[in-house]
């Protein structure tokens, strides 16, 4: 029972910070912000009880994450504190 729980904190904290770079960041070609529908973020509620499910979701977003920054998909915002110069 210890590993499930761990596995789901894991799990959890590594969506949570994924989620939280894509909600501070913008399309390239139209700058605007990206929004998760409705549906995604009931799916992402659900998928936190479902052990194996949650770990396979971690995984698709850092996938989704990692092609789109890299491509240019997707930027950071001009005012959010990874991009600030000091």
């Amino acid at each position: 029972m210890h590993w499930t729980l761990i596995l789901i904190i894991i799990s959890l904290i590594i969506n949570g910070i994924i989620i939280y770079l894509l909600r501070n960041s913008h399309s390239y070609y139209d700058n605007e912000q990206i929004k998760f529908p409705l549906i995604i973020w009931i799916l992402i509620g659900i998928s936190t009880f479902i052990p194996i499910i949650n770990s396979l979701g971690s995984i698709i977003l850092i996938v989704f994450a990692i092609c789109n920054y890299s491509e240019g998909d997707i930027e950071l915002n001009d005012d959010f504190w990874l991009t600030k110069e000091y």
